[in-house]
């Protein structure tokens, strides 16, 4: 991996991993929070459309639990 001084490609730094869904699970730390209202209208898009951009998942140590 690069130092500060020295910018590591953008395909080095991310990777796209397909995860099933019974492994994600959402962060206690997430202000982030849907009504029930907001979470059909979710769903209904994403059948509708299909997911525009991936979801992003932080895999750090320490972030597993």
């Amino acid at each position: 991996m690069g130092n500060s001084s020295t910018p590591v490609p953008a395909a080095e730094r991310l990777a796209v991993a397909y995860v099933p869904i019974s492994r994600l699970k959402p962060a206690a730390y997430n202000p982030r929070k849907h009504s029930p209202e907001q979470a059909a209208q979710l769903r209904e898009s994403i059948a509708r459309f299909g997911l525009v951009d991936p979801i992003v998942a932080n895999r750090a140590p320490g972030r597993e639990d």
